[in-house]
């Protein structure tokens, strides 16, 4: 059984007790549905993790009788005996957004959304905010800015439009809803956006936390090296 359906079992169990108002059992079970919500973040960092070292071998160049190419032939070859060991490149992973439900009265259990990419990512939390506040707040939320344009919008071709190119901004699909949310934004800008959000929604302060993970040193952690 996957972490995913392992939570929307306990999801099912937490709404039976809800009604039952089984305060025990309500309790006991946001904990493992807590439990669950971070395997599944640890699992997409260790994705994201051996995705980024996918990547950097395909840009490394071809291997040849065991010995690394480099793929630009000009490079200079360097003998072990000279080389100069470099400091680990800091691996920034994707962005990650924790979020306390219960802090506005929502019956969900703490949640962490964290996808390969933080565009990816961005697009989740809205879908969690369009599955839980409802189209009237997405309204409301589509006046925000983002650099360029609106965060939100139900006509991307027009209302994310890049007039000088003649093509759209990067954007994607609100689940299966007609809203689409701007990708085409940096880190901070998406960081930004995150607070704007938590702020309009009234959450009080911290209780929602969006941060960039340094993948790199957040799987050290977790291997205990």
């Amino acid at each position: 059984m996957t972490a995913e359906s392992l939570l929307q079992k306990t999801m099912q169990l937490i709404s039976a007790a809800s009604k039952e108002s089984r305060i025990s059992e309500i309790s006991r079970l946001t904990k493992l549905a807590e439990r669950i919500t971070e395997i599944q973040t640890t699992q997409q960092k260790l994705g994201s993790e051996l995705q980024h070292l996918g990547d950097e071998l395909e840009k490394a160049g071809e291997t040849i009788d065991g010995r690394t190419v480099p793929t630009d032939s000009s490079a200079s070859i360097v003998h072990s005996s000279d080389a100069v060991p470099e400091e680990p490149r800091r691996i920034l992973g994707p962005l990650v957004i924790d979020i306390d439900w219960a802090a506005i009265g929502k019956p969900y259990p703490k949640q962490s959304i964290c996808e390969r990419k933080a565009s990816d990512t961005l697009r989740v939390f809205f879908e969690y905010i369009l599955e839980r506040f409802g189209d009237a707040t997405m309204e409301k939320l589509a006046v925000l800015r983002v650099n360029r344009a609106p965060p939100l919008s139900r006509k991307p071709e027009i209302e994310f439009l890049n007039k000088k190119r003649g093509t759209t901004y990067q954007h994607q699909q609100i689940g299966v809803s007609q809203w689409h949310v701007l990708t085409t934004s940096t880190t901070p800008e998406k960081v930004a956006l995150v607070r704007q959000v938590a702020q309009a929604l009234r959450f009080p302060p911290g209780t929602v936390k969006v941060r960039e993970v340094d993948v790199q040193q957040e799987v050290m952690k977790l291997l205990n090296l």
